[in-house]
């Protein structure tokens, strides 16, 4: 008895198994797959061959995607899924690529935070854009302090160019908030 498998016509997610002309069944594969042997044994080695084609397609993708950019583990999971992985062989490849050393969560955590810092934002922008992208956003008042915010908060208010006048002020208040930075830090800062 030998099996093969196409592409359905229909639908590009699902692959077809054949055995004597007829279609027996159906096999959610959204995943690319390249090259596939003509025949197979039997139903278990084509589900055990799939199983190895998502996998090695899963990490292929992962690797390709880190050698681009630095991920972490929670942004990396993500895009596998959108790329319709299983969650299972997703999991397996997160923990691969961190037990290689290719994750390194608290290292893109404290760039991420600096990066944005040094872009004139706040620790207050900074939680709250780490919290939409599915990042834990506890380490941003560890990693900047209060004093770092004081020096921060000056270098925009001297480039602003802060006039006396109370509207200005205000104006400039506002524009402070807007970024992220703590009222009572900037209040200090300008009155």
């Amino acid at each position: 008895m030998t099996f093969s498998m196409k592409r359905s016509e229909i639908d590009s997610d699902l692959m077809e198994v054949w055995h004597d002309g007829q279609v027996i069944r159906e096999i959610s594969v959204p995943f690319l797959i390249r090259k596939m042997p003509k025949s197979f044994e039997s139903l278990e080695k084509i589900e055990q061959w799939l199983k190895e084609r998502e996998w090695k397609s899963a990490l292929f993708s992962a690797y390709r995607w880190i050698s681009m950019r630095n991920y972490p583990s929670v942004l990396l999971l993500k895009k596998l899924e959108l790329k319709k992985f299983s969650p299972s062989v997703c999991l397996q490849v997160i923990e691969e690529m961190k037990k290689n050393g290719y994750l390194q969560d608290e290292e893109f955590l404290q760039n991420e935070i600096l990066r944005e810092f040094r872009r004139g934002y706040g620790p207050r922008y900074i939680e709250l854009k780490l919290r939409s992208k599915g990042l834990p956003a506890g380490k941003v008042r560890q990693i900047i302090s209060d004093s770092m915010q004081k020096e921060r908060i000056q270098q925009m208010i001297a480039k602003i160019g802060v006039r006396s006048d109370r509207l200005a002020k205000q104006k400039a208040i506002r524009t402070l908030q807007r970024r992220g930075f703590d009222l009572d830090i900037v209040l200090k800062e300008l009155i």
